[in-house]
């Protein structure tokens, strides 16, 4: 497995708020395109702090590698534009 922490600010390692739901939009987003993410909250305090998590087989082969890491940023990106319009920073 490896996992991917998401902090609103890299310096300061600020997490988003529980409120934004990043991490559930961006699974939801990337299952739309065919891949399947877990996902874990309040890593950061027990409540703020988002982690996806990518759990791919071993077999998998240098292109499946290329699309989950394009799908996983395509999510990341449409999350991040959608949590933009409703959370205030």
């Amino acid at each position: 497995m490896a996992g991917v922490e998401l902090v609103r600010d890299r310096e300061t390692r600020e997490p988003f708020p529980r409120a934004a739901r990043l991490v559930e939009t961006i699974v939801r987003t990337a299952r739309e395109r065919g891949l399947l993410l877990y996902s874990g909250t309040g890593n950061a305090d027990g409540v703020d702090g988002d982690i996806v998590l990518l759990g791919p087989p071993f077999v998998i082969t240098d292109d499946e590698l290329v699309r989950i890491a394009d799908g996983l940023a395509e999510a990341i990106e449409i999350a991040l534009a959608q949590v933009d319009d409703r959370t205030p920073a």
